[in-house]
């Protein structure tokens, strides 16, 4: 498949570290020059996107200063009223909140009732969009509306998802709340990664003494101490039931613990091609599709040393037994690994060239081709190896079916077929 060259939406005065999707339409970018006086600011930035169909947008909604503290990681959980970000910055972890509030046409902040003022938004607009459905519709229509939005749908913070009306005055800012230090190893103390549990209970912290600690969230108490490496940590995740932890670090070892005891439950271990060390980069749990219960642990390997092959492999391990399914090889570094929130695709960045890829979870093949439907309510994606066509509801990526190429092939010409055979029986 063709190379795609992505499109510079914007641009920052300040080094990139880091980035989270605040919502579905609402990115959150942090980083900045460091402690010394260079003049690079330190901070976030958030951006609001929107598309018209043929191209996206960007505009800047808000920036916070985080004065002299870098933003080296971040993550960000919605429990649908609150949207909290944790940041590491120098050995410690500084908790926010974001807000939003309507503003009247002079700039003036409306009554601290905005929060209900944007769900009666909200709930007027769905309102307005039954009674729409029910007289296109019919009452067909609108039961299998309803049932599709309750099951697929993803629902923004309410003040964050009233943006989609036509009441364009809001205003973003940020809150501090509490700080606590998460590294202890001298001068040389730096958070390297922090994750938060799906249901924002919990939070884990990982840094350079390779020490993981678990907190309460968002009161941020601490709950266990676990020495988990030798060397500074690069990654961990947490389970989708979040009763484990999966760690990464750079001394080439990859545990998963469990998150109520602090115990070992496994290392995840592979047998290298050629005796070739290699070090994880990233790690991710995903969802089984249509399987809440069940997940995937999805991790990227690289060659510790430049060889000949120069391979390195996106993996995926078998939660319960923690053994390789899967690998495919890769022939660049690989430095970003992003697991879709329903869990049936992955997405890989690579470190030198900025590519990004994009495979089936479950499988780990490539996307070779995609049509959308001229009304934009299906997706077709095809793969390379297996010569499949899945179909996805476009609004939801909700997965409908699958058929294979031949057979696909098949219909095609028996469409034609019969299109020539009406044709002749018409004279035409």
């Amino acid at each position: 498949m063709a190379k795609v060259e992505g499109v510079v939406l914007t641009k920052v005065n300040f080094p990139l570290y880091t980035i989270q999707m605040v919502t579905s339409h609402h990115v959150l970018v942090g980083g900045g020059g460091g402690s010394a006086k260079t003049g690079v600011a330190n901070g976030f930035e958030l951006f609001e996107l929107s598309h018209d169909g043929k191209q996206f947008y960007v505009e800047d909604k808000v920036r916070h200063d985080t004065g002299d503290n870098v933003v080296m990681n971040c993550d960000v959980h919605s429990n649908g009223k609150n949207i909290y970000v944790v940041a590491g910055q120098e050995n410690s972890n500084q908790l926010y909140k974001i807000t939003a509030e309507f503003t009247q046409m002079n700039g003036v902040v409306k009554s601290k009732e905005s929060n209900n003022t944007a769900d009666t938004i909200v709930r007027k607009r769905k309102e307005k969009d039954k009674e729409n459905a029910k007289q296109k519709g019919g009452k067909k229509e609108k039961s299998n509306e309803k049932g599709k939005n309750k099951k697929d749908k993803i629902e923004d913070p309410p003040i964050l998802n009233s943006i989609d009306s036509k009441e364009k005055n809001l205003r973003f800012g940020f809150k501090t709340f509490d700080s606590v230090q998460t590294v202890f190893a001298g001068s040389e103390s730096l958070q390297r990664v922090v994750r938060l549990s799906r249901n924002g209970d919990l939070m884990v912290t990982g840094g350079t003494d390779g020490h993981l600690r678990l907190w309460s969230f968002p009161k941020m108490k601490p709950l266990l101490h676990i020495e988990a490496h030798s060397k500074e940590i690069d990654d961990v995740d947490f389970s989708i039931s979040g009763e484990q932890i999966v760690s990464i670090a750079k001394d080439g070892k990859a545990f998963v613990w469990n998150s109520k005891n602090g115990s070992l439950s496994k290392e995840l271990k592979w047998n290298t091609p050629d005796n070739i060390k290699y070090l994880f980069k990233r790690c991710r749990y995903g969802l089984v599709e249509d399987s809440p219960k069940r997940s995937r642990l999805f991790t990227l390997a690289n060659p510790l040393a430049q060889n000949k092959r120069g391979i390195s492999y996106v993996q995926q391990w078998d939660v319960d037994s923690g053994r390789l399914r899967l690998a495919r090889e890769m022939k660049e570094s690989l430095s970003a690994l992003a697991v879709r929130d329903d869990g049936r695709f992955v997405a890989v960045g690579t470190m030198f060239t900025g590519s990004v890829f994009v495979y089936i979870a479950f499988s780990l093949q490539s996307l070779s081709a995609l049509a959308v439907r001229d009304d934009g309510r299906f997706v077709a994606v095809g793969t390379m190896f297996t010569g499949s066509v899945f179909v996805y509801i476009a609004f939801s990526l909700q997965f409908t079916g699958t058929i294979s190429v031949s057979f696909a092939l098949l219909l095609v010409f028996v469409v034609v077929l019969l299109t020539f055979a009406l044709l002749t029986f018409l004279g035409l």
